[in-house]
C-alpha cells in the first residue's frame, strides 16, 4: 500500500530533450532524527541554482527507493526534478517501521502500483500546474470513473453527482449463520484477484445457489429485464443479533447469471464489539464504492458470512449470527444507479 505523490511548484525550465536524467543517492534527515535513504533525479544538463519544479515519491511500504525509477526518469527527462526515499524501517532507512503511523505520514506521502492511464493523467497535472502547458487536463470533469466491465471512463462534475439514482431492495425475512466457517463467499486473493478483476475483467466468482445457508446468508433480487449501471456507494442497513459481544461479517455484492455463478460486484467487512449478547442492533455498512454494469437477465444478490482470507476476523468460537427486518426498521440495500 502507498500514498500520494506531493507536488511543489517552482519556476519551470525546460529539459534539454537529447541528453538523459541524472540520479543521485543522498541521506535524506527523517522525523525524529532518523536517516532516510533516498535518491534525486535531475534534468539533464541542469546547473547549480536553477530552479525545476519538484515531485516528491516516498516508496509504497517494504519498497526500496528506486521503486519508481521507470516513471521518476521520465517525470525528470520532462523537466522536473524528482526526489525518491524508501519509507521509514523499510531497506536501508532508519527508524521503526510504523505503517500510516504519525511519523511515517509526518515524511510524505507515495505512489503504488498504480496503471498507465493513472500515471498519464498525473503527469498531465503536473505540466498544467506545475509548468503551466495548456494541454485541456482543467476543462474535463474532476470526477472519473473507469468501468470494471468494459475499461471505459465517464466523467462527472462531483461525486455527489455518481450515483444519482437509486434502487433499494428489500431484504426480508430471518437467517441465521454460524460463525468462523468460510461459506466460498470471499473478496478474492490479496494482489492476485485485483491484478486479474483490473486487466482481465476477471472479478471473484461464486456459485450462489452452491452457497451454504448455514454460514452464508442469502438474498436475491428478480431478474433484471434492463441492464443496471451501477455507480457508486451501495449500502448494507439491517438488523444484527450476536449470540456473543464479538463478531465480524462481510458482505457480498454479486451480479449473478442465468446459470447461478456470480460475479463479485463489491464487498466491505464489520466488526463488532461490546454488544450484549441476544440483543439486536442495527448495522449500518457502506460497501467499498465501484462502477459495473449488470447485463439484463441478471439479478443482483446480496451475501453475508464472517470469514474473508482478506480480512482480520473477531469471531468466537460458536459463534452465531442472526439477520431480520422488524417491521419498524426493515433491512435493505441501496444500489446507487448511473442516472440514464
Amino acid at each position: 500500500m502507498g500514498l500520494a505523490p506531493s507536488a511543489q511548484a517552482a519556476p519551470v525550465k525546460a529539459a534539454p530533450a537529447a541528453a538523459a536524467a541524472r540520479v543521485s543517492f543522498h541521506d535524506i534527515p527523517g522525523s525524529g532524527g532518523i536517516t532516510l535513504k533516498g535518491n534525486v533525479f535531475t534534468p539533464a544538463g541542469a546547473k547549480a541554482g536553477e530552479r525545476y519544479p519538484l515531485i516528491v515519491f516516498p516508496g509504497s511500504w517494504a519498497s526500496p527507493q528506486i521503486e519508481y525509477i521507470a516513471q521518476a526518469q521520465k517525470l525528470a527527462d520532462a523537466g522536473y526534478t524528482v526526489v525518491s526515499y524508501a519509507s521509514r524501517g523499510f531497506w536501508l532507512s532508519g527508524g521503526e517501521i510504523e505503517v500510516a503511523g504519525p511519523k511515517d505520514t509526518a515524511e510524505a506521502s507515495g505512489l503504488l502500483g498504480l496503471p498507465n492511464d493513472v500515471w498519464t493523467d498525473a503527469q498531465r497535472w503536473f505540466g498544467r500546474y506545475l509548468k503551466g502547458e495548456s494541454n485541456g487536463i482543467d476543462q474535463e470533469q474532476p470526477v472519473k470513473l473507469k468501468s470494471r466491465t468494459d475499461g471505459s471512463y465517464e466523467g462527472y462534475p462531483s461525486w455527489q453527482a455518481v450515483g444519482a439514482a437509486e434502487e433499494k431492495l428489500p431484504l426480508g425475512g430471518s437467517k441465521r449463520i454460524f460463525a468462523n466457517v468460510d461459506s466460498g463467499a470471499d473478496g478474492g486473493i490479496l494482489l492476485l484477484s485485483n491484478i486479474l478483476d483490473q486487466f482481465t475483467k476477471l472479478p471473484p466468482m461464486a456459485s450462489i445457489p452452491l452457497l451454504p445457508r448455514a454460514f452464508a446468508a442469502v438474498w436475491q433480487s428478480e431478474r433484471y429485464d434492463t441492464p443496471r449501471r451501477i455507480r457508486g456507494t451501495a449500502a448494507l442497513h439491517t438488523t444484527v443479533t450476536p449470540t456473543k459481544e464479538s463478531g465480524t461479517l462481510v458482505a457480498y455484492l454479486y451480479d449473478v447469471g442465468p446459470l447461478g455463478l456470480g460475479k463479485l460486484v463489491s464487498n466491505a467487512p464489520y466488526t463488532f464489539h461490546g454488544r450484549t449478547p441476544g440483543r439486536p442492533f442495527a448495522v449500518d455498512l457502506e460497501l467499498f464504492s465501484t462502477s459495473y454494469d449488470v447485463p439484463a437477465g441478471h439479478r443482483p444478490a446480496l451475501v453475508v458470512d464472517t470469514v474473508d482470507p482478506l480480512y482480520i476476523e473477531h469471531n468466537p468460537t460458536g459463534a452465531q449470527l442472526t439477520f431480520s427486518s422488524p417491521a419498524s426498521d426493515p433491512s435493505y440495500l441501496t444500489v446507487p444507479l448511473r442516472e440514464e
